[in-house]
């Protein structure tokens, strides 16, 4: 798979996600906070949020929060690289 396919396979699968949560009222329980999806990953926030910024973690911004849908905490779980 070529960088721009996954790139676009990134974008769209955050589409979906930022669309689905534009549409509920309240937080999708699919979706993690910062802190949350840190402690799961038994890392700190700060190394949670470099991670996000380099663009190895994938998030959605709903708002003023930052939140790291659940597919992405268990995809790392599973073995990707972190």
């Amino acid at each position: 798979m070529t960088d721009t396919a996954r790139v676009d396979r990134a974008v769209d699968e955050l589409r979906a996600a930022l669309h689905e949560v534009l549409e509920r009222p309240q937080v999708d329980p699919a979706l993690l906070s910062i802190d949350e999806a840190a402690r799961r990953l038994a890392i700190s926030r700060r190394t949670l949020m470099a991670r996000i910024a380099d663009g190895t973690v994938r998030s959605v911004t709903l708002g003023r929060r930052r939140l790291v849908p659940i597919s992405v905490i268990e995809e790392i779980e599973r073995g990707a690289d972190l």
